[in-house]
């Protein structure tokens, strides 16, 4: 447990975080950060003791990780599994590879993260969480996490932060034009991978096609109560059913540099995957298939004025289909067959404006169009039973960089963002709402928002952002699905203050055995209000709530350092303390469900060149710890604390090749102890209560690139 007086320290910090931010311009002037390009004019300083990556977190105000394909070549790692090893972020998985998995940066709700594909954000119109185990990491070369302080293209006012995927365009870093992965091990699992990345004529027209499956049959054995944690004479071990999935993604892209320059490309993924049920109402025949469109195409046009205003423009198109089937009445209360429609598109206009040496003003005026559908396959008259929303939306978002030093030394970055959204759904009237059909509505709200940077010295700078953000209600919490579970459209937006301050040390020369260091510490804080969710009214019905508010606040530290140039160390840590604030007196001062008080994460990898053969030896192994947390408002439902241990080896006999094995899960750890009556309570090592995650796993993967 937190102690009491650690957890008032964090609140209060939140708190002022919170009056911080109200002292800035009031909803109606609305602020989001414009990209930061402060660093062109500082040169990278030996590169072989600070990585580009170490140069941009000294640079930019926003807290950034980036998450690197290359750092994991040839290891089965979902991106879901490779964010929840990154400082900041939550994942709450289903359990087992390709598993549902939602996202909660810094104890933001899931909703409150924005998920982009090559900067294209996917729709949360329909649902508020989106499920980051469909996207497959190695189909893209890096991954950019934005913990706060959200660039302008990248959508701005969100409270926990942003996740880009952004694909590699034309041939590896070393040249290589093609890579083609294969691998498999424990539960069925399977993959492969094709890539052809090319550089045309001399150079500037740069292209990516890839191909990549995956999948797993998912019947790992786990520790399951039989949904009666309190009677241990019916527990038993028993293998997952129903745990299955089978993805494709195709993708081709390309960049050409020049004036204009040009970049765009489309994406393809599907897939199929069973719903596996609680381990007290375990299914067999559940099934979930999603398939997802997505095509984008930006062009940055020739600079006017003497390089003074600079010009872009964005737009996109994606769609998204699901089908939900559940005929044996598994998981829910009745048979369902239901088929999810979401159309999306957009387009943003940017524009650049260069006053002086010391100042750059941006603005981008952006314009979305969402509709969504939701039929009953297995009603008579499917049209007659559909239940659709639309939402139009505008946003104009100004920010006005401050450079201050001849070397960049102090960047202030005022900025606001201000949206306009008009939602409406057509549906059956409701039997339980009223008998009221779904209705329109409107809502405008204005973030603002400020981020600094101070470079106070070459390898050290101090960096801060705080700001206003809201969620608007997506269209099942506002006109909802008419069974079991109904909308609100009543409802008000979440909205939030976060802040955050933090230092960056990045060493710029080698010291002694240690040739690259690295160290960011960063306090946060926010102040929720509205939070969303679907509460129990009357027998099995469920209606969209805003139900309590929130403060939550912590601590995140991330490390990494080599030695020798073999040997790399990396770590982070992250303490988060969390509060509702509620009239209701069951839930008001718990801790929001879902939000472990404190992850860490550390990892160690050696590579050792064997002679002069050219062949190159290494191996890895890595820790996990997250402490117990509670999944209900009521803190009454506890998963327990888990430690993973992972170990692995690479070999790479010829150049390019290099193979892979690996065991996750070192010590079969798949059942703790919760509470103290009675010596406790057996439970199932989970993320989610009663959905376990897997024991002892073995990988191999052979990865050739030519």
């Amino acid at each position: 447990m937190v102690p009491r007086a650690v957890k008032m320290v964090v609140l209060v910090a939140t708190a002022m975080a919170a009056v911080l931010a109200d002292a800035q311009p009031r909803p109606g002037e609305d602020v989001v950060t414009a990209p930061v390009e402060v660093g062109g004019t500082r040169p990278n300083r030996d590169a072989a003791a600070r990585t580009p990556e170490a140069e941009r977190a000294l640079d930019e105000p926003a807290f950034v990780s980036v998450v690197r394909h290359d750092d994991r070549q040839g290891e089965t790692v979902s991106a879901a599994e490779v964010l929840a090893q990154t400082v900041g972020v939550t994942i709450r998985s289903l359990g087992g590879l390709g598993a549902f998995a939602s996202l909660s940066m810094r104890g933001a709700p899931s909703g409150q993260t924005e998920i982009l594909v090559d900067g294209v954000p996917l729709s949360r119109f329909a649902f508020s969480s989106i499920d980051v185990g469909s996207l497959d990491l190695s189909s893209y070369g890096r991954v950019d996490v934005y913990r706060g302080g959200v660039p302008l293209e990248l959508g701005g006012a969100v409270l926990g932060g942003a996740v880009d995927f952004v694909t590699q365009v034309g041939p590896r870093p070393d040249g290589s034009r093609n890579e083609i992965e294969l691998g498999g091990g424990s539960f069925g699992a399977r993959r492969l991978r094709v890539v052809r990345g090319d550089a045309w004529g001399d150079g500037r027209l740069k292209t990516t096609f890839g191909a990549s499956y995956a999948g797993a049959t998912g019947d790992f054995d786990y520790f399951d109560d039989n949904g009666t944690p309190l009677n241990p004479a019916d527990d038993a071990t028993r293998a997952r059913q129903d745990d299955f999935f089978d993805s494709l993604d195709l993708v081709a892209r390309l960049h050409r540099e020049g004036d204009p320059d040009v970049t765009g490309g489309a994406r393809f993924s599907t897939k199929d995957q069973g719903v596996p049920g609680p381990t007290g109402a375990r299914a067999t025949a559940t099934e979930l298939t999603t398939t997802r469109g997505l095509a984008d195409g930006a062009v940055r046009l020739p600079s006017v004025g003497g390089g003074a205003l600079a010009l872009s423009l964005r737009g996109f198109g994606l769609i998204e289909a699901q089908r939900y089937q559940d005929p044996k009445m598994e998981v829910g209360l009745s048979v369902a067959d239901t088929s999810f429609l979401t159309v999306a598109g957009g387009a943003t206009v940017s524009a650049g404006y260069v006053l002086s040496a010391h100042q750059r003003l941006s603005a981008a005026l952006e314009g979305r169009y969402e509709h969504f559908s939701q039929t009953d396959n297995r009603a008579a008259d499917p049209t007659a039973s559909e239940v659709t929303g639309r939402r139009w939306s505008a946003a104009l978002s100004l920010a006005d960089e401050i450079v201050v030093g001849a070397e960049d030394d102090l960047v202030v970055v005022p900025a606001v963002r201000l949206d306009a959204l008009t939602t409406g759904g057509d549906g059956p009237p409701s039997p339980v709402i009223d008998m009221m059909p779904p209705a329109a509505r409107d809502d405008v709200y204005a973030s603002p928002r400020l981020s600094a940077r101070w470079r106070i010295s070459d390898a050290l700078a101090i960096k801060g952002n705080v700001g206003r953000t809201f969620r608007a209600p997506t269209v099942i919490e506002l006109f909802g699905d008419r069974g079991f579970v109904g909308g609100n459209p009543q409802l008000r937006p979440e909205t939030g203050t976060t802040g955050d301050l933090g230092v960056v040390v990045a060493a710029a020369e080698p010291h002694g055995p240690v040739d690259r260091l690295y160290l960011e510490v960063a306090l946060f804080g926010a102040a929720i209000s509205d939070l969303i969710a679907f509460q129990p009214t009357s027998g099995h019905f469920s209606r969209a709530q805003n139900i309590s508010d929130a403060r939550l606040g912590g601590v995140e530290v991330a490390l990494a350092m080599r030695l020798f140039r073999q040997v790399r160390l990396t770590g982070n840590y992250t303490f988060l303390a969390t509060e509702q604030r509620s009239a209701q007196v069951a839930v008001d001062g718990k801790s929001l469900p879902g939000r472990p008080a404190h992850e860490l994460y550390l990892r160690a990898d050696v590579d050792h060149r064997i002679g002069s053969t050219g062949v190159r030896l290494g191996g890895f192994a890595d820790v996990t710890f997250v402490s117990g947390n509670f999944l209900d408002e009521g803190n009454l439902e506890e998963v327990p604390a888990r430690r993973f241990v992972g170990v692995g080896l690479r070999l790479s006999p010829v150049a390019g090749l290099t193979l892979t094995a690996e065991c996750k899960n070192l010590f079969d750890a798949r059942v703790e102890t919760v509470g103290s009556a009675q010596g406790g309570i057996a439970r199932a090592v989970a993320d989610v209560l009663d959905y376990p995650l897997p024991g002892r796993a073995f990988y191999a993967t052979a990865d050739w690139t030519f």
